[in-house]
């Protein structure tokens, strides 16, 4: 009796102790599973970001043969990089833009004397920026493209503006986004990119009525370096006109005006710390800090690295501006084209909708300068060209 019943005391034991290291390895196989499992997930999204990420890249080079104005995905060449791939960029690079020109005093000297950015820097950034969307967005020929290209006109038409300022501007606008993708993206610029972009703002530049226009992206770079050797230095107005912009700057960005202006040291440092030393020194600015130079490079090399290995592409395209039909009435197709139709910017790279200066909506002759007369809006063969201008 005894000895049966140790026996079963023990037969006991040993299932509990059986139960127990059971439950044991199958909660060491479930951690197991679980963390392979993790790893096998984060591998298949790691390769599907590489597969993906890559096929916009892939699609432009076989349109290769539409890089030239007329042809069927001409327009879209020309903005993948800054609508679809590195819209982000595209803006810092035209606010770096921004100084590159202020440190040709004739272009600094007439924008001082045109008191555009003393009266209010902000509207003077938006009006550029719709400007340029309103042609950017579709065709420098649609009808809304022209006639953002005749106001232009119009406005420069005012001034002396030499045929050289405005190639020296449009060459900003054909290679300051460019060179900040080289340097600081995911990756760099295809050659089928950097063709379509250099002949959409040659288009761009005809329709100005500018002369000697450089031939390609090459001549770009070219006639950039020559010209900024030859005009390049230091005068007042181009530190002011750049204190300005930071003031803009720091006014559209920063919601509490409170801390706009204890800002703007900040922001000077940073963009000066990315700019080219001889830009730094001809808009009068002491040199940056070597230290803050390698921070933010390396910040930006960074960013690169996490975009190019752990973030999926976007499906649609991102443009730093958006604008939307000011009515129902205006999202018809056929009245969405027309130039006259009145926008509404739903979103702006600075201080975003609520806080812009055409939150109410805009129409396209009432872009510019005030004194610029609503509906004188020129001609495009040449109404800002430096064919028709003195020079400065």
């Amino acid at each position: 009796m005894l000895v049966n019943h140790h026996a079963s005391m023990s037969s006991y034991l040993s299932l509990l102790l059986l139960s127990r290291r059971t439950k044991e390895e199958g909660t060491f196989l479930s951690y197991s599973f679980g963390g392979g499992g993790a790893a096998i997930v984060s591998l298949m999204y790691l390769l599907t970001v590489r597969c993906l990420r890559y096929q916009r890249y892939e699609l432009v080079q076989k349109r290769r043969e539409h890089v030239t104005y007329g042809k069927e995905h001409f327009v879209w060449l020309a903005n993948v990089p800054n609508k679809y791939e590195f819209p982000w960029a595209d803006v810092r690079a035209t606010e770096l833009g921004f100084f590159r020109t202020y440190a040709i005093p004739s272009v600094a000297k007439l924008l001082v004397a045109t008191r555009e950015f003393e009266r209010d820097a902000q509207k003077r950034i938006e009006d550029t920026s719709l400007l340029i969307f309103e042609f950017c967005e579709s065709d420098p020929k649609s009808p809304r493209g022209e006639a953002a290209l005749r106001r232009l006109n119009a406005i420069h038409g005012k001034y002396k503006i030499s045929n050289g300022d405005f190639l020296h501007v449009l060459s900003v606008f054909v290679l300051a986004g460019q060179q900040w993708i080289d340097q600081y993206e995911w990756r760099k610029v295809s050659d089928v990119e950097r063709k379509a972009r250099a002949n959409f703002w040659i288009e761009v530049g005809k329709a100005m009525g500018l002369t000697d226009i450089p031939a390609d992206y090459d001549a770009f770079v070219a006639f950039q370096q020559a010209y900024e050797l030859k005009h390049m230095r230091y005068h007042p107005a181009n530190r002011k006109v750049s204190d300005q912009t930071f003031a803009g700057f720091a006014d559209a960005v920063i919601p509490w005006r409170c801390l706009a202006k204890p800002a703007i040291p900040l922001m000077r440092a940073a963009v000066c710390a990315l700019l080219e030393p001889h830009i730094v020194e001809a808009i009068g600015y002491e040199p940056p800090s070597p230290w803050l130079r390698a921070l933010l490079v390396s910040l930006l090399k960074l960013r690169a690295c996490a975009i190019r290995h752990l973030f999926l592409p976007r499906r649609d395209d991102c443009p730093h501006l958006r604008c939307a039909p000011h009515t129902e009435v205006d999202r018809k197709a056929s009245v969405r084209a027309a130039a006259s139709c009145p926008r509404i910017p739903m979103s702006f790279p600075y201080g975003g909708q609520a806080r812009s200066r055409h939150a109410s909506g805009y129409t396209i002759d009432t872009l510019g300068p005030r004194s610029a007369v609503p509906g004188e809006l020129g001609c495009l063969g040449g109404g800002g060209g430096g064919a028709n201008v003195a020079a400065a």
